[in-house]
């Protein structure tokens, strides 16, 4: 699409440069591609945090089941070791389980960067 007339008189610009054209005061227009992207977008980030919201539950039933660690104790910032004293061994045992329940096979080499339930969710999302 081109707007004629303004960058001057006869001269047409693209749309693409309708930032400039709002930085230097001048008449704003939109176009549907704009809210399209905006939509899209917004969708991808609302399915992502759904994802994520999705994994962190499956994680903590886990983590609660399996390790019967108080369901209290659980937040993405709560450290493996420190706050949940899950040990090498349990971290093994949790790659196994979540194989299990997601059908996906969780790298150990991921694993070993990991320290918080929100890096596992993050490892999760990944795959």
């Amino acid at each position: 699409m081109i707007e004629v007339g303004a960058g001057g008189a006869g001269q047409a610009r693209p749309i693409h440069d309708r930032l400039d054209r709002q930085a230097a005061g001048q008449r704003k227009y939109y176009n549907w591609v704009d809210f399209s992207y905006f939509t899209i977008r917004m969708a991808a980030v609302a399915a992502n945090t759904a994802m994520q919201a999705e994994n962190f539950s499956r994680l903590k039933e886990l983590l609660e089941k399996e390790f019967d660690i108080d369901p209290a104790a659980i937040s993405a910032e709560a450290r493996l070791a420190e706050d949940l004293d899950i040990d090498s061994i349990d971290a093994i045992d949790m790659i196994v389980r979540l194989k299990e329940i997601t059908g996906k096979k969780v790298p150990p080499e991921r694993f070993k960067e990991v320290r918080t339930v929100g890096d596992i969710v993050q490892v999760l999302d990944s795959l």
